[in-house]
C-alpha cells in the first residue's frame, strides 16, 4: 500500500509538472504571437 501511495504521488507530481510546463509554453507562444502582431514585417510562416 505504501508503494502504491508513493507511485501515485510521483505520478501526481509529474502531471502537475507537465501541466505547468504546458501553461508556460502557452504563455511564451502567446508572447511570440503578440510580437509578430507588433512586428508584422517578420514573416516566419512563409519561411
Amino acid at each position: 500500500m505504501k508503494l502504491e501511495e508513493k507511485l501515485m504521488n510521483i505520478i501526481e507530481i509529474k502531471i502537475q509538472f507537465i501541466r505547468s510546463n504546458i501553461s508556460t509554453r502557452i504563455k511564451y507562444f502567446r508572447d511570440i504571437i503578440l510580437n509578430f502582431i507588433d512586428f508584422p514585417e517578420v514573416d516566419i510562416i512563409s519561411g
